[in-house]
């Protein structure tokens, strides 16, 4: 959310509070798809079905001391910046947020199409973060190891009305959770691929994407390894 500045009043605060968790100004709703952005939900509380992909990037080594302070920041730019572009390439996206080393997007997947439609795009970012890493290893400067974490579950939303009617919406709940916790086993050891999906995910593919995971039984998902074939081409070409 972007901060918009006023003025803290704790007695404000406190009559809030009381609003929120004595009365009838905010109701808790479920439902299964995200709502549009034009819908206000400023006095409710909403439970909704969603895709999240995370990707979580590891370092290989500290970047934070002298020069390294300097390919650490354009590491981190060019990394926010293509996986935002390539978010934003699909109108399935609705919430894009990066912090410390992760990167995340919230997808309205109401539909078994939209979730097969995500396979695409994961293949895209699993290629797009192959090749920086290539960039950074041609420059010789260190590389990075990197997971993706995909989920489909409840996430809880509501907005946030700030001064001058300004309105943002706030994401919590379990998808984000183990979005995280999912990327976190991509890559851990020699046998675990990149990309990890829930379980529950992966019930929704068709068979033909279903093709491209096996079981994690260590991790209780699935993984896989999948690239887009056109930028892979490209990755191919120019590793010699």
């Amino acid at each position: 959310m972007k901060p918009t500045y006023k003025v803290y009043s704790f007695e404000e605060s406190l009559r809030e509070m009381e609003l929120i968790l004595d009365g009838d100004v905010t109701t808790v709703t479920e439902q299964n798809a995200l709502p549009d952005d034009s819908e206000n939900i400023i006095k409710k509380s909403l439970y909704a079905y969603c895709s999240v992909i995370y990707v979580d990037i590891r370092v290989m080594q500290d970047w934070t001391d002298g020069n390294k302070r300097i390919l650490y920041a354009k590491l981190y730019r060019s990394l926010v910046t293509q996986v935002c572009s390539l978010f934003e390439s699909t109108k399935l996206c609705q919430d894009i947020n990066s912090s410390d080393s992760a990167i995340w997007g919230i997808f309205d997947t109401r539909y078994k199409n939209d979730i097969n439609e995500l396979i695409t795009l994961v293949a895209q970012l699993n290629s797009l973060l192959k090749t920086l890493n290539f960039k950074m290893s041609k420059r010789q400067w260190p590389t990075f190891r990197w997971g993706i974490g995909v989920c489909y579950d409840r996430i809880l939303l509501f907005d946030v009305k700030g001064d001058c009617d300004t309105i943002s919406r706030a994401f919590f709940g379990p998808v984000l959770k183990n979005a995280t916790r999912l990327a976190s086993y991509g890559n851990k050891t020699y046998f675990d691929n990149p990309i990890m999906i829930s379980e529950i995910f992966y019930s929704n593919l068709n068979d033909d994407n279903k093709k491209l995971f096996s079981n994690n039984a260590e991790h209780d998902c699935y993984h896989g390894n999948i690239i887009n074939v056109e930028m892979d081409e490209w990755y191919k070409k120019n590793n010699v």
